[in-house]
């Protein structure tokens, strides 16, 4: 089963993982994600000559502190690995949201996701209908 966590928060004004973490930690959770395990060095290197380790490390502490990463001692240093896979993250961040905008604004916020479907792919609404089906028929 997989770890669960809470999104604290979600910025509307920002573009992809940084949506749902800062963008120091969303930058950081790529890498892991991309790496597997990690120390604090590789994701500096990985990061490029601006990155400062000690502000990398306090970060990547955080984010063990709030569940998204697991540390390890292998030798004298610290290895981290992601308690979910990028996949997991995104469809745990997104049920969470949905359901924080259903729970809050019911038909309105539904009404408005099959406008923006719609408007993005035609072919939206018969999505929804087979998958909508689906759910049923699986129920």
């Amino acid at each position: 089963m997989p770890h669960k966590f809470m999104i604290p928060q979600f910025k509307l004004n920002r573009k992809g993982m940084a949506r749902f973490l800062g963008t120091l930690e969303a930058r950081i959770m790529e890498i892991v994600w991309k790496k597997e395990t990690v120390s604090v060095q590789a994701v500096c290197d990985r990061m490029g000559k601006g990155a400062n380790y000690k502000t990398v490390m306090t970060v990547m502490n955080r984010l063990v502190e709030k569940g998204f990463l697991e540390r390890r001692k292998v030798s004298r240093a610290f290895v981290y690995t992601a308690n979910v896979n990028r996949a997991e993250f995104l469809e745990q961040a997104s049920h969470q949201i949905v359901t924080g905008l259903v729970s809050d604004f019911g038909d309105l916020a539904m009404a408005q996701f099959v406008d923006v479907l719609s408007a993005q792919d035609p072919d939206a609404l018969a999505t929804l209908q087979r998958m909508a089906k689906e759910k049923t028929k699986s129920k």
